[in-house]
């Protein structure tokens, strides 16, 4: 029975090992995208993983925050979309900053690693309701610390996790008869995560409500788990003012959001074919599934009311937040919902009785351990390919810094390219004609740089790459099979610099791809 709790664990780190990029450590995960307008100075000597091409997530604002949780840097309002809605969770961000000493480098580094951190703690601390005595306990222990929600939250450096522990923390501190304890725990939840608020309900006993006399303590009780939000939340209104729509399109009307997502994973899922190339059924139907252990836990806690479980009421207050989530919430894949609702994943795998008739249900409840899969999946394998295509470079190569990797210069196929392509090569563009690429200097001052990319082509062709000016970088009259390319004493200004690849021969075609195919550019660096 321990053995089979190790192997939980074993997997885990198995799987979050695996976004090791040597020389950017876990940076992958905190999502980066290049296609965001700034990213604060403090962060710009630091050496993390950039996703081109892309926006990223909001990892990447959290992190940023924690560079200067005081939301004073006035850079923030530049790179972070909603400062004064970001900011509201601001534990993690102040925590990472404590463990970092205020060194950027260290502060990022530490907010990388913080979810696998609470991981552990919550592992730890599951043991007091899941103890490993039983398969059902070791069931319901997996169903929490693997579902989909869980591994959303560390596959992108969320909050999410680490709120989890709180709230589990403070209601384990309620069991042991410690509630004022348990009331600031509570409290410092809702820092990490306003819904966590929600959490003031296992102070709502049935007989504190009933008694007159009790009222007075369990008014300072919920006040103490709603006061630091409260107050931060003025902080934030005082040093940045608050939009008043920031975060209202994460509610509707109830169950609005949950029929939109129904209907649209149905529709999405049985329209492909059930299984993909690898076997695995598709995303859209594996997120259905999600959608219905959500259903079947939100469910368990409106048709079997426990007034007098404190698990109960929390599980019952996070049913009716489902309800109300809009669909800002419940869209992607698998989408944030599973996140949001992490108490209520946690406390149903608590409440349902441990009889034979109620295993159908638990696993029922328990489905999200599938919604990831694709995710994680596709993750692991861009990684290695990352990490593949940096050991394979020359000693010449991986001597040159480059630019573009420590995120001081973006680089954005911006017109005429189609979407990026990855494999253990790395990464290239196709093109269907003349084409512009968009580098974006982040640095105060200009700087001379080269660039460096393979180009090859379907049939012979002229190519020129151009800078804004007009002037000729790079030519060639009968480019087709692959070539490396160097050009030296490119010249890029503070901001953003346009380059043109212009060719006077049409595109190609190559069945049975649809698209008109005129040259390809494969693993651009900018470097020193």
């Amino acid at each position: 029975m321990r053995l089979a709790y190790l192997v939980v664990v074993a997997v885990f780190f198995s799987v979050f090992s695996s976004f090791y990029i040597p020389g950017k450590g876990f940076s992958y995960l905190v999502f980066f995208g290049s296609k965001q307008p700034a990213v604060i100075s403090e962060l710009g000597e630091t050496n993390y993983y950039l996703h081109e091409n892309s926006y990223g997530y909001d990892g990447q604002f959290y992190a940023q925050i924690a560079v200067d949780p005081t939301l004073r840097n006035p850079e923030l309002l530049e790179s972070v979309d909603s400062l004064s809605y970001r900011g509201r969770r601001i534990l993690m961000s102040l925590s990472a900053y404590l463990m970092g000493w205020g060194n950027p480098g260290a502060v990022l580094h530490a907010y990388t690693l913080q979810n696998v951190i609470c991981w552990v703690l919550l592992a730890v601390l599951l043991l007091w309701w899941f103890p490993p005595n039983s398969w059902q306990n070791w069931f319901r222990w997996t169903g929490v610390l693997l579902c989909a929600g869980m591994w959303a939250s560390m596959m992108r450096a969320l909050t999410d996790g680490p709120s989890l522990l709180l709230v589990a923390f403070g209601v384990f501190l309620i069991e042991k008869n410690k509630p004022w304890l348990a009331a600031t725990v509570l409290g410092l939840s809702g820092l990490a995560k306003e819904t966590n608020v929600l959490s003031v309900t296992p102070f709502l006993r049935h007989e504190a409500l009933l008694t007159p006399r009790k009222w007075p303590t369990l008014i300072l009780q919920s006040l103490l788990v709603l006061s630091p939000l409260v107050l931060w939340v003025f902080y934030i209104d005082k040093v940045l003012g608050l939009p008043p729509s920031a975060g209202l399109n994460n509610f509707t009307w109830p169950f609005g959001g949950w029929a939109w997502r129904l209907k649209f994973n149905a529709v999405d899922a049985f329209s492909q074919d059930f299984l993909t190339g690898r076997g695995l059924p598709n995303l859209s139907f594996l997120c259905l599934l999600g959608l219905l252990a959500l259903s079947v836990q939100c469910a368990f806690f409106l048709l079997r009311p426990k007034w007098d479980k404190p698990w109960w009421r929390i599980g019952a207050s996070f049913s009716l937040l489902m309800a109300v989530l809009g669909e800002a919430v419940w869209e992607g894949f698998p989408g944030a919902s599973f996140r949001v609702l992490l108490p209520m994943q946690l406390a149903f795998n608590v409440l349902v009785p441990r009889t034979r008739h109620w295993i159908p249900i638990l696993i029922l409840g328990n489905l999200t351990l599938l919604t990831e899969i694709h995710v994680i999946l596709d993750s692991t394998k861009q990684v290695q390919s990352i990490v593949r295509f940096e050991q394979s470079l020359p000693d010449h190569r991986r001597t040159r810094s480059s630019f573009s990797q420590k995120g001081l210069i973006s680089v954005e196929f911006s017109s005429g390219w189609y979407i990026a392509e990855y494999s253990g090569r790395g990464k290239w563009v196709w093109s269907s004609g003349p084409s512009e690429v968009t580098l974006r200097n982040k640095l105060p001052t200009s700087e001379t740089v080269a660039l460096e990319f393979s180009i090859h082509s379907l049939e012979a062709r002229d190519l020129t790459l151009r800078d804004a000016s007009g002037a000729v970088l790079w030519h060639t009259d009968a480019l087709k099979d692959k070539v490396r390319v160097t050009v030296e004493g490119v010249v890029l200004k503070p901001g953003t610099t346009v380059l043109r690849f212009e060719t006077s021969q049409g595109a190609s075609f190559v069945p049975p791809d649809t698209r008109p195919l005129a040259f390809c550019v494969t693993n651009l660096h900018v470097l020193e």
